[in-house]
């Protein structure tokens, strides 16, 4: 392998856990579960055909989908062939709007295609090289890239799982694939999601789908599976009871795998599953069953502990992370979680309190709540518990502590050392970042707030982790940081009001402050004011209006001459912008790159500003524009 093969794998898509992320889905799927997707009439002219070939699979949440493309790609790559393989693995519940939300997804189709040579060519190599680590998808160097890699595959399979995007977006994706794609290549793309596809794709493209849903003898592995029978020795005494017992549930799931609950009787537990099958309707038995399965942690010794971990996971993957079992137990000390005796929990012991529930990586023992269903009852009371209430203020006190006291890492080493020290501190300062806003009543944080904001150093160490690279492992880290450092990407210099108006929704943190008499004036190490860092905030005005009722100056200029007004025109949103100017902001101060700018980006800022009488089409802006 060429010295600089990982440098271009890297390159092409860093920090990439698909690889990863498909071997943890081969090792837990059960038995032959899935198989008789492979063996579908569809699927095998998918596989077999030539030219283009589409197909569409789909069924609703908890059917196997995400198993059964991890099959079919092992399947695949199982056979000798000059074919490459590529898939990509959608979180739940993150939808793809438009086609650069697959922006990500071809990175990595392109760092897997290239895995796979066993001595890759050197035309692609050097490609590699000229494209961006984080390349846009319509440049020039990326089309020749995918035909280089492409054209050197006989044909070429691509899985997208769990795709939940707009008509547009999957219409612009296929239209970039087959455009991009070597046409010699034989392109083949499956597609599984929840959705049925749009009509208009069924006419454009012919396109073959396959319902998803599981079969009995799916269903059937999947129950002694979950209930740890593993042979008929161990069921009771009347074993054929026993299966015509789960016959007769086989019967009510609806081809879906629901969570089950596990006990130590088999027959109880089959009595309990045959009676909530057969009262509840569909749209609740979810729930109940999901409520039956975590129910035997009410009499375990850790059982409550277990919930709070699972709250906790749920949580951030719908952040988009998912948290390693290192940086679960970094934070459940700060959370209140502890075992008997305020003892720390260890590795070891979340591990054995989550198996059953979670899909564990083996290389970075990254968690995932292996059941969607689950996942989303989990989710459901982790909202009625005020878990995000207790996340924020558990990240709070994580910040605050005294190894964060000197502030920021004075490099990337430095940095990714105090990560493995501290491993949920990316996680801490994203949840600061993002859950202000989202809990009903942050001003229950303000005590860990007001101490975490009245030390420089918890801000700045703060501030660089929550826009360093979020860290999982050394590999991927040291991949990311290497094509774009972030460490050093940072406001420096911010005071406590600062923060405050950093924070989207943190208005209870600015009065407070300010009624304990902060100056509202105050500036940063590059002249701003805490109204310059509000008015940058797009989706939210209600910070600059705080600050601007406490007196800020709304024409405070910083070192570069910027404004709040200037700041909000190209980044801010246009509620902030009419605010500024109902406050007295002087839009004929604007400068005219600052017009450009807005005028390439801000349409509805535009129609506001030309509302006003200002001119962003005379000769000196078409100056600037050229």
């Amino acid at each position: 392998m060429p010295n600089n093969y990982d440098h271009v794998l890297s390159k092409l898509c860093p920090g990439d856990s698909t690889t990863e992320r498909h071997t943890t889905l081969s090792r837990e799927r059960v038995g032959t579960l899935g198989n008789w997707f492979l063996d579908d009439r569809l699927t095998q002219e998918w596989i077999h055909g030539t030219s283009l070939q589409l197909l569409w699979a789909y069924g609703p949440a908890a059917t196997g989908k995400t198993y059964i493309s991890s099959l079919v790609v092992d399947h695949l790559r199982s056979k000798e062939s000059r074919s490459g393989t590529a898939v990509v693995y959608f979180d739940n519940g993150h939808r793809q709007y438009n086609v650069a939300d697959f922006r990500v997804a071809f990175r990595s189709i392109s760092r897997q295609l290239v895995a796979q040579f066993a001595d890759p060519p050197a035309d692609i190599l050097n490609q590699a090289e000229r494209c961006s680590a984080f390349h846009s998808m319509d440049g020039d160097e990326l089309a020749r890239l995918w035909n280089l890699i492409t054209a050197s595959f006989d044909s070429v399979f691509v899985v997208f799982d769990a795709v939940d995007a707009s008509e547009a977006a999957v219409k612009d994706m296929l239209a970039y694939l087959g455009k991009n794609i070597a046409q010699n290549s034989g392109l083949h793309i499956l597609i599984t999601s929840r959705s049925a596809p749009p009509r208009s794709l069924l006419r454009m493209y012919e396109l073959p789908t396959i319902v998803i849903r599981a079969n009995d003898g799916d269903l059937m592995t999947y129950i002694i599976h979950e209930m740890d029978v593993l042979g008929e020795k161990n069921l009771s005494p009347r074993p054929g009871n026993v299966h015509d017992a789960m016959s007769d549930i086989i019967g009510m799931l609806d081809g879906v795998f629901l969570p089950l609950p596990r006990y130590r009787a088999i027959s109880d537990t089959l009595d309990e599953l045959a009676q909530v099958l057969s009262n509840e309707p569909p749209s609740t038995k979810p729930k109940t069953l999901s409520q039956l399965a975590l129910a035997h942690l009410k009499q375990a010794e850790h059982g409550q502990n277990t919930l709070q971990v699972l709250r906790l996971v749920s949580a951030l993957e719908e952040l988009g992370y998912k948290p390693t079992i290192p940086q679960v137990v970094d934070i459940l000390p700060f959370l209140g979680i502890y075992k008997k005796e305020d003892k720390c929990y260890t590795s070891d012991d979340v591990i054995d309190m989550c198996a059953r529930f979670i899909s564990l990586s083996t290389s970075t023992q990254e968690m995932q709540i292996r059941s969607s269903l689950l996942q989303g009852h989990v989710r459901e009371e982790a909202c009625k518990n005020s878990t995000k209430g207790a996340m924020l203020r558990a990240a709070m006190t994580y910040l605050s502590q005294e190894g964060f006291i000197n502030g920021a890492c004075n490099s990337s080493a430095s940095l990714k050392k105090r990560f493995q020290t501290h491993p949920f501190l990316p996680f801490a300062a994203r949840i600061l970042s993002l859950y202000t806003s989202r809990v009903p009543h942050p001003q229950e944080a303000l005590d860990d707030f007001l101490r975490f904001a009245s030390d420089h150093g918890f801000i700045d160490s703060y501030l660089q982790a929550a826009d360093a690279w979020p860290y999982r492992d050394d590999d991927s880290y040291d991949e990311l940081e290497s094509s774009e450092q972030r460490w050093a990407s940072f406001p420096r210099g911010y005071g406590s009001l600062h923060v405050a108006a950093h924070i989207v929704g943190g208005r209870v943190f600015i009065k407070a402050l300010l009624q304990q008499g902060e100056d509202v004036e105050a500036k940063s190490a590059n002249g701003q004011t805490a109204l310059h860092v509000a008015a940058g905030i797009e989706y939210e005005s209600g910070t600059a209006r705080t600050l601007l009722e406490y007196g800020a100056n709304v024409s405070a200029v910083d070192d570069d001459g910027e404004t709040p007004l200037s700041i909000a025109v190209v980044e801010g949103g246009l509620e902030t912008v009419k605010l500024l100017v109902e406050f007295g902001a002087d839009v004929e101060g604007l400068d005219a790159s600052i017009l450009v700018e807005c005028a390439e980006e801000r349409r509805d800022v535009v129609e506001y500003l030309t509302g006003l009488g200002v001119n962003l089409l005379d000769d000196d802006l078409t100056d600037e524009k050229d």
